[in-house]
């Protein structure tokens, strides 16, 4: 019989899992909420008699606005993950450091931006709904935006060899699914998959539908399919993807699901 001061080691992840869940869900709203309120209160009035904005009030709306879009993109990516019910707290982290993240890099790409090097000049007049708007997406859209700057520092630095991050993970490839065909209306039906760059985490989307998977190496994982996936016959699109920092996700593989025999 289990003791009460020693709890299941089960239930006190869940127990965890739900605590870190709705910490996060308040850090998330208390942070947009303020964002929200400072971009309102330090926006310049419009009148006509107002001053010009400042250079240093001009940065400020920018970190916000960074932090802002940042954290937009962390709601999403929260929803999107306990909604699928594949939220883990190991990524509270990350969760914590998209604000900052975003405010730094709305601020680089600002700098760079009014520093002439993608289309404006010292000393133009800039909009400020463009300037925060920019900001917000540099934020929101932090890898593309990496990679925007990326390919200005290629332009004026020497380019080296490229060289995977050590960190990123690799773009799977899938070689083979077994079996390849299913007769419709087969419950639970695991289907295994096989190829290289298999990493702890992948996830198995099937017509883009995340199925529950589990990696048993590089080169090989297992993934349950949906049964609402199986109630019609036809073709089905398997691909693989890794968990971020990826390389991108796999090509796709056909799994036909035929006519139950009569």
């Amino acid at each position: 019989m289990t003791s009460s001061a020693n709890p299941d080691p089960d239930q006190r992840s869940a127990s965890w899992l739900r605590f870190s869940q709705v910490v996060l869900t308040i850090l998330l709203f208390s942070q947009t909420s303020l964002l929200a309120y400072r971009l309102v209160m330090v926006w310049p009035s419009g009148a006509a008699d107002a001053p010009a904005p400042t250079e240093s009030l001009q940065l400020y709306l920018v970190m916000i606005a960074g932090a802002l879009g940042a954290t937009l993109h962390a709601i999403y990516s929260f929803c999107d993950y306990v909604g699928n019910e594949r939220f883990k707290p190991s990524w509270i982290i990350w969760y914590i450091c998209r604000a900052p993240v975003g405010a730094a890099l709305a601020t680089v790409f600002y700098l760079v931006l009014r520093g002439g090097f993608i289309g404006f000049g010292e000393g133009q007049k800039l909009n400020l709904y463009g300037i925060a708007g920019m900001s917000a997406l540099a934020g929101m859209f932090s890898r593309q935006a990496v990679t925007k700057l990326n390919e200005l520092a290629t332009t004026f630095f020497t380019k080296l060899a490229p060289q995977r991050d050590a960190l990123q993970n690799p773009r799977p490839t899938l070689g083979s699914i077994q079996p390849a065909t299913v007769a419709a209306g087969t419950k639970g039906a695991k289907i295994t998959l096989r190829g290289t760059g298999f990493a702890k985490g992948m996830l198995v989307l099937v017509n883009r539908l995340l199925c529950e998977t589990r990696v048993i190496s590089p080169e090989e994982a297992e993934f349950v399919l949906a049964d609402d996936l199986s109630d019609t016959p036809g073709i089905l699109k398997v691909a693989a993807r890794n968990p971020d920092p990826s390389a991108g996700e796999s090509e796709t593989r056909d799994l036909t699901i035929t006519k139950a025999a009569s």
